[in-house]
């Protein structure tokens, strides 16, 4: 388990790879930070990402925040993992920094197919909820303020069921996660 907190502030935080709420083989990485204008850089494979039956988690409650990341990042889990970037409020920035960072922003990506694997979730989800923000880069994507992607499957012939991926920007600031059922419980007839 790595948790790193920041509470306030201006952060910047950089790092080459494995970083910024980053989970590997059967772990968990969790970067969560209340306030502040932050920067998060990386290389690679960071900022809520997972790898090999782990979990990664960035939460980010507000400020206008800089993200720069290159593939399998910002969301995106790999190889049968849970990886969330959750950023609350603000007008962020999110740069993509390679040209394969289509496995980015909410992705799903590098499954084992034709292994016991294959059946095992891959969760890959972007949720940014509030905030005008920006999207730069070549991800090749759609991706863009107000946008709700359900993302394709990696291996589309296949059809895997294990595979899935969201990206959501939109303003949710007020959205209320509902625990209890939305019908009710029925009388049973004898």
């Amino acid at each position: 388990v790595s948790v790193l907190y920041v509470r306030a502030g201006k952060a910047v935080l950089g790092a080459e790879a494995a970083a910024q709420g980053f989970g590997y083989c059967r772990a968990l990485g969790i970067l969560a930070d209340d306030a502040g204008n932050d920067t998060y850089h990386a290389a690679t494979v960071a900022q809520g990402a997972a790898r090999d039956v782990a979990v990664g988690w960035l939460i980010d409650r507000a400020g206008n925040d800089s993200y720069q990341a290159g593939d399998q990042s910002q969301g995106a889990a790999s190889m049968q993992a849970a990886a969330w970037l959750v950023d609350l409020e603000g007008d962020d920035h999110y740069l993509m920094r390679t040209k394969s960072a289509r496995q980015s922003l909410g992705a799903s990506c590098g499954l084992s197919p034709g292994t016991i694997r294959e059946d095992i979730l891959n969760l890959g989800m972007f949720l940014d909820l509030g905030g005008e923000d920006k999207y730069t880069g070549e991800s090749g994507r759609p991706y863009g303020n107000n946008t709700l992607l359900v993302r394709d499957r990696e291996h589309t012939v296949l059809n895997l069921e294990s595979e899935r991926a969201v990206f959501l920007d939109g303003e949710y600031s007020t959205t209320v996660l509902r625990l209890a059922p939305l019908t009710k419980k029925r009388k049973k007839h004898r």
